[in-house]
């Protein structure tokens, strides 16, 4: 079952053979799994947004392609290893996941554990497919974690913030893009 319009391409699905390079690590009170990639002494991180489907698919490789060209990443499961698979009501177990209290407080840890991680880091970006496009625009817009490191406002509404994985032929263009605004 899918949440996409009819039409849309299908789920990215991994390669079978693929090894992450990236560890998970639990995050905070609430023990926010991420998984983590990429060199501390970056100057830019990227936070990877999943879709419904969690963690499963392409994006631990598309994590691993970002920190290769040198930016310390982080892919959240603020879903807590539950994703939308064989969900009957999709709206309805996407809002058992508010923005506040528990996507909002978990990126706040997230871009305090950025700033504790990576102290060199001067801007972050975030890149959301599906379900993260929203949550990634919901913190941009609400300026969550400012206080430690600026999270770029993705002010254009430019598809490049919110296209499946599968679309994703060149992420040093793509991050690039998303971290040229003036800091």
């Amino acid at each position: 079952m899918s949440c996409c319009p009819s039409g849309s391409l299908p789920y990215a699905t991994s390669p079978t053979d693929y090894e992450p390079k990236g560890e998970i690590i639990k995050l905070g009170l609430n023990d926010l799994p991420l998984y983590v990639v990429g060199p501390a002494e970056a100057e830019a991180s990227v936070i990877v947004l999943p879709e419904v489907f969690g963690w499963s698919g392409r994006l631990k490789g598309i994590c691993d392609s970002f920190a290769k060209e040198g930016y310390y990443v982080v892919l959240p499961d603020c879903h807590r290893g539950d994703t939308a698979n064989g969900k009957p009501d999709i709206a309805g177990w996407v809002a058992r996941t508010p923005w506040d209290p528990i996507v909002k407080q978990d990126f706040e840890a997230i871009t305090a554990h950025i700033a504790s991680v990576s102290a060199s880091t001067k801007k972050i970006g975030a890149v959301g497919f599906c379900w993260g496009a929203w949550a990634g625009c919901k913190a941009a817009a609400e300026g969550v974690g400012e206080a430690e490191r600026r999270l770029e406002r993705l002010e254009r509404s430019d598809s490049k913030s919110r296209i499946p994985p599968s679309y994703i032929t060149n992420n040093r263009t793509l991050v690039a893009s998303l971290l040229a605004a003036p800091g």
